[in-house]
């Protein structure tokens, strides 16, 4: 009983002991196992620590380089654009230096052209001084030969008065024929020296209606030349000298009260069926202007030159009236020619037109016409008075 009983007993000691071995084996594998498994996962952990680790290292690596590649191209930029910065100023100060020199270049240009057209000017002046002066003298030449003519004129009219008063108890047909005579020799004396045939017309016309009141018919011949004499002179174009002076005297007298303003410039106004594409080139025109710098730029119109132009216009109109009262031809016709350029030269500013056409009209003036000789209206009253006196006288002494 005790053996059989101490048999299972045993054998239960041994199932347990065995089954404690498997179960303690099986607990260390577990244990094994379970420090393999937090082995292999600390070895995973770290590696994944490692990696992110490393990752994180390339990273700040990278934004590193980012940051130190966009710190060196904000550097790059701002250099360049430094650098850009002051080429462009260097261009600037090379371009003020180049337009300084310029201008300097231009306004010594521009002095010297003014001092030397203000030199002109002074020597223009001084010649049409000169030339005032010689026709001032002439002037008086011809004031005196005037003076000399109207005294010969005054002792003709005395010599005529003696003569007739001499001839009177002649006959009473006798006076008509000294007026005549005296009218003739007036006319002679006018055209002589004034060169006005009107009046040497108004003359011969008047001692013409002295002899047509005589009833003889030897005057008849007389009466015919007279005709004659008057036809000629009717036949050549003379001058107005007076009616010419007066004339420029009153253009010189506008010109004296001018008053002028620069003008602005117009822009001129586009047409309503022009094309856009040409509206807008002439607008363009109108806003930009392109000058050659290799022409002298023409300054616009000043206060100063205006005044200029007057005076040089009134020395030219002065001129012109000297020359028509001289008589000298070529003088006329030259300075008239220079006060026409002058006075048009402002035809854009003032308004001249009417002083230009009255300068056209002056410019076809005779100044020395040939005259025809109407001597032989005299000589043959002279030679009728002469016959009728010895008439008179012969019958006298009968």
């Amino acid at each position: 009983m005790n053996e059989s009983d101490k048999q299972p007993s045993t054998e239960k000691s041994v199932e347990t002991a065995a089954t404690e071995q498997v179960t303690d084996s099986n607990a260390a594998l577990q244990s094994e196992q379970d420090d393999s498994a937090d082995r292999s996962n600390r070895a995973t952990k770290s590696a994944a620590a490692k990696r992110a680790a490393r990752a994180k290292k390339r990273k700040k690596a990278k934004a590193d380089s980012d940051s130190s590649v966009a710190k060196t191209s904000k550097l790059r930029i701002f250099v360049t654009k430094k650098a850009l910065a002051l080429y462009v100023i260097c261009i600037a100060i090379a371009a003020i230096a180049y337009a300084g020199y310029w201008l300097k270049d231009f306004a010594s240009d521009y002095v010297e052209q003014y001092k030397a057209r203000q030199a002109l000017l002074v020597e223009q002046i001084e010649q049409q001084r000169e030339r005032i002066e010689v026709l001032e003298n002439k002037l008086d030449q011809s004031q005196q030969g005037w003076q000399q003519a109207s005294d010969e004129l005054e002792e003709l009219v005395v010599e005529s008065a003696q003569r007739l008063n001499q001839y009177t108890s002649n006959g009473e047909n006798q006076w008509p024929l000294e007026e005549a005579l005296t009218l003739t020799r007036l006319a002679q004396q006018r055209l002589q020296l004034d060169s006005s045939a009107t009046m040497a017309v108004r003359l011969l016309k008047s001692a013409d209606s002295v002899l047509a009141g005589q009833d003889q018919a030897a005057v008849l011949p007389l009466r015919r030349q007279l005709a004659a004499d008057i036809l000629a002179l009717n036949n050549v174009e003379s001058a107005d000298i007076n009616g010419h002076y007066f004339a420029l005297e009153a253009i010189a007298d506008q010109i004296r009260q001018l008053e002028w303003l620069p003008k602005p410039a117009q822009q001129q106004a586009l047409a309503d069926d022009v094309a856009p594409s040409e509206g807008f080139l002439q607008s363009l025109q109108q806003i930009v202007v392109v000058r050659r710098l290799d022409v002298p730029m023409q300054a616009a119109p000043l206060q100063t030159t205006f005044e200029q132009w007057r005076q040089q216009t009134l020395l030219r109109i002065e001129q012109t009236q000297l020359a028509l009262l001289a008589r000298n031809q070529p003088l006329y016709d030259s300075a008239l020619q220079q006060s026409q350029s002058l006075i048009s030269q402002m035809q854009s500013q003032v308004s001249v037109d009417a002083y230009l056409a009255q300068l056209t009209e002056l410019s076809g003036a005779e100044l020395n016409p040939s005259w025809p000789d109407i001597s032989a209206s005299t000589e043959l009253i002279e030679q009728y008075i002469s016959e009728y006196q010895t008439t008179e006288l012969s019958e006298g002494d009968e």
